[in-house]
């Protein structure tokens, strides 16, 4: 069937070859005779490719009598790498990937092999636990008031909404990842970083880059963690207007124990914002996730699987991609 099909190079044809084939195996017993092996298989191609009279019979004649094909396949399961253990056996570029993939190839796929822009069918897939669909969004932002709107006006009531609103379900269903570099630039002869408000929204920015650090580092990796950090940006940009003029003391008391926003130790956050080739590492990180999306025209702005779109209703833009959102 594959070698009938994959051979034309058109993708419609390969994945109806695939199609064929789960429906061939779902609906098969493993102790069927091969009188209804065959059956089924000629069942499922005049479903799959109706109004081919030939097919079946080219495939059954392959079947039977291709003794190039069998060797073909043979030379290359004979290939894989430590051998065949068990089958089914996933290999993805000739590494054998069956144990992180056996579970749910699809989800396997959307974590590694689509990067970094996935298609819309990597937002339908439960990614964390069963029967929770988890939705990956990303927020471009640097330290400005339009930021501080953004997220007082957007993000907060996200957060803080009542457990009968439909947007706590809408909360509970992101993967939050927050990018602050917005229009700033980088200067590879000296080694410089320049923001648009001055050295001080660079302060800002590096803290900001900071916190989400700790989360990519796996530090917050428990499901019910991966709203800290949004609350943590919330909290930062709710104290007036000091998050601009005394950031590290504003960050201090949105990651404290006592805050209820806690990332880590407060040192620690501190450390990786004020030292120079650590804050910098981690500021360049967060220029290269900003160019994945060069069409950001201005911030902050929200991208969800490759497509920029404009923060300006928040919660529009979610329940778009997203059907747990009847009303908002």
């Amino acid at each position: 069937m594959l070698k009938e099909r994959w051979s034309t190079g058109l993708v419609s044809d390969q994945y109806l070859a695939l199609q064929f084939i789960a429906c061939s195996s779902s609906a098969n017993d493993a102790n069927a005779e091969d009188d209804s092996l065959v059956s089924t298989a000629k069942d499922c191609l005049l479903k799959t490719f109706p109004g081919d009279e030939n097919l079946w019979n080219s495939i059954n004649s392959c079947a039977q009598n291709d003794a190039s094909l069998k060797a073909e396949l043979r030379n290359k399961t004979e290939a894989i790498i430590g051998g065949l253990k068990q089958v089914p056996e996933i290999v993805v570029d000739g590494v054998k990937r069956t144990a992180e993939a056996g579970a749910s190839l699809l989800l396997y796929l959307c974590q590694n092999a689509f990067l970094p822009i996935k298609p819309k069918v990597c937002f339908e897939i439960d990614s964390t636990e069963s029967g929770t669909y988890v939705l990956p969004v990303s927020v471009f932002l640097h330290g400005d008031m339009d930021t501080a709107v953004f997220l007082q006006s957007q993000l907060k009531p996200l957060l803080e909404a009542e457990p009968r609103d439909q947007q706590v379900r809408l909360r509970d269903v992101i993967d939050w990842t927050f990018v602050p570099w917005g229009p700033s630039t980088y200067n590879e002869s000296s080694g410089v970083i320049s923001c648009s408000g001055g050295a001080q929204e660079c302060l800002v920015n590096q803290v900001l880059a900071c916190s989400t650090e700790q989360r990519q580092n796996g530090q917050l990796g428990r499901r019910e963690d991966r709203l800290r950090v949004a609350a943590f940006l919330v909290c930062f940009f709710d104290w007036g207007s000091n998050w601009g003029a005394d950031p590290l003391t504003v960050a201090a008391g949105c990651s404290g124990p006592l805050s209820g926003h806690r990332l880590d130790n407060y040192p620690q956050l501190w450390q990786c914002a004020v030292q120079l080739e650590r804050g910098r590492a981690v500021m360049l990180a967060m220029k290269a996730a900003t160019e994945v999306y060069p069409n950001i025209g201005r911030w902050p702005a929200v991208a969800i699987g490759g497509e920029v779109q404009l923060a300006d209703s928040l919660a529009a833009v979610l329940c778009a991609h997203y059907e747990v959102c009847l009303t908002h």
